[in-house]
């Protein structure tokens, strides 16, 4: 639901800004649910697997509140 609030955030940013840091916070945002996904598939065999990429989805929202300031 997030991301798809993001999403839609950006749409509303200007054009200018639309090809580069609009495209870079949708992508940081589909990284986060990607990971959380990822991650929640592999913790039935490997709980540092699963560690590992809920770090990687807190990088990535790291990043994306990053570019929000941004903009």
């Amino acid at each position: 639901k997030v991301s798809l609030e993001i999403h839609r955030f950006t749409q509303t940013m200007p054009k200018v800004e639309q090809f580069d840091l609009a495209s870079q916070i949708r992508r940081a945002s589909k990284s986060i649910c990607g990971n959380l996904a990822e991650g929640f598939g592999k913790q039935s065999y490997s709980k540092a697997e699963f560690k590992r990429f809920i770090l990687m989805a807190m990088g990535s929202a790291d990043e994306m509140r990053v570019w929000i300031r941004e903009s």
